[in-house]
């Protein structure tokens, strides 16, 4: 297609490659049916043939004379050919597109390391204000006491953490989770809350009928816009339903002053009932809240899981985490 001006790097690669390829065969099939056409003369008039003789001779120089005219007439219209059909445009292509391969080969030869594979765990917490991350107490991520203690020595001694953070890994969940709730400045912790929730399982189903990755409700689901039906339901469209827990998130963040503590057992346990609570009870801080079991456990779980992560997996733990998070874990 001559009248096609390739605009992108892809288009002057593909052309300038399939066009150099195309009459690279070409020629290389004219040459090796000159090369076999001399073999079998050769082996038809060869002087150890027993019917080598003057005729034959003579019929052979005739016949090789024949053959040098033909090639040469061949060779000529082959390069007239070529000489019509490389314009300036078609080298000028041929040229860019072997730079552009050249470099491309260059910067895959040069390419570091992630500095993600190998990261040191730190207990120091980052400054979140200064990055926009919306935290009233980010001490809380390596919090240390009694009740998430005991979680990470159950955790250290099971391969739980490893396999959800390989399942995620697997499938590329946390660069995409990290992107959605980095753009809600939400705490890049939450991004792990999966590995509580359904092991990174996007089909995930709970005895209570919870479903996906996130293990939404009917009710939160539909709240949240995610569709049910018996064809099709959101809540296993791990993307969607990624977007609605941040933005799930960004709503319990607010009505508990992003103490991510309260909103991960309203996450679990249900806003009201939590609201409720602690009404109830006078009491602002989770670890003083007398609370049902599930969510009594659910935040030392979390916590513990996390810090099983950092500790043992952290090229797995920080795997498409925002860049600021992973400096201040050096």
């Amino acid at each position: 297609n001559g009248n096609r001006t390739p605009i992108y790097g892809t288009d002057l690669v593909i052309d300038g490659v399939v066009g150099a390829s195309g009459w690279t065969i070409s020629i290389l099939g004219i040459n090796l049916f000159g090369i076999s056409y001399l073999l079998s003369f050769y082996s038809k008039y060869s002087p150890n043939n027993k019917i080598f003789n003057c005729n034959v001779s003579y019929k052979a120089r005739q016949h090789s004379i024949e053959w040098i005219l033909n090639r040469r007439k061949l060779m000529v219209s082959v390069l007239k050919l070529t000489t019509e059909k490389l314009n300036l445009n078609s080298i000028i292509q041929l040229i860019v597109s072997i730079l552009i391969i050249c470099m491309m080969l260059a910067s895959c030869s040069s390419v570091r390391k992630s500095p993600r594979n190998n990261i040191p765990y730190s207990s120091k917490p980052y400054e979140p204000k200064s990055y926009g991350i919306k935290d009233k107490n980010p001490q809380l991520w390596n919090l240390s006491n009694a009740r998430v203690n005991s979680y990470v020595q159950r955790y250290s001694k099971t391969k739980t953490v490893e396999t959800c953070l390989q399942r995620s890994r697997q499938n590329g969940y946390l660069k995409y989770i990290h992107r959605i709730f980095y753009d809600r400045r939400l705490p890049p912790e939450l991004a792990h809350l999966p590995m509580v929730e359904s092991c990174f399982d996007a089909k995930a189903k709970s005895r209570t009928g919870a479903l996906g990755m996130w293990q939404f409700n009917d009710i939160t689901a539909e709240e949240f816009n995610l569709d049910q039906g018996i064809l099709v339901d959101d809540r296993y469209d791990w993307k969607k339903s990624t977007r609605a827990a941040a933005e799930y998130f960004d709503r319990l963040g607010k009505r508990f002053d992003y103490d991510w503590a309260l909103a991960l057992a309203a996450y679990n346990g249900g806003p009201n009932y939590l609201a409720k609570t602690m009404k109830q009870q006078g009491k602002n801080d989770y670890w003083d809240l007398k609370l049902r079991e599930e969510p009594k456990n659910y935040v030392p779980k979390f916590l513990a899981m996390l810090q099983v992560a950092k500790d043992k997996h952290p090229s797995l733990y920080y795997q498409g985490a925002p860049k600021f998070w992973i400096v201040a874990a050096n």
